[in-house]
């Protein structure tokens, strides 16, 4: 399974994440300034479940019904890059194999997943 991540996730995360083996492109690597419908193109595009903290693209996938990968939204009362790692980890250790072309939205305590 291969990630994005949008502008918001730090590569305080992202590395951490691609030593224990995940598959992650950062959107700073390769595009930066993109708007969110190019982000979410790239992401459907290389087949990649994006990652961000940006509640737009919940907009982009239920209104606007743009194609997707999978997203994964982050909706953190705790924003550090330590708990980030931590949540996210724990996501891909429980959840990995139903991340695919859904919606995911995580807090520290629940995990929804929607699939469309």
């Amino acid at each position: 399974m291969k990630f994005l991540t949008d502008e918001n996730i730090g590569f305080k995360v992202i590395n951490p994440l691609r030593k224990n083996g995940f598959d992650i492109k950062s959107i700073l690597e390769t595009n930066p300034g993109a708007d969110d419908v190019k982000v979410l193109s790239i992401a459907n595009t290389e087949d990649r479940i994006l990652i961000t903290t940006d509640k737009d693209f919940g907009e982009l996938v239920y209104v606007n019904k743009l194609v997707h990968a999978g997203v994964i939204l982050l909706r953190l009362s705790n924003d550090s890059s330590e708990n980030k790692i931590k949540v996210l980890k724990s996501l891909f250790k429980l959840h990995l194999e139903e991340l695919e072309k859904a919606f995911t939205v995580v807090t520290e305590n629940k995990v929804r997943i929607r699939k469309d």
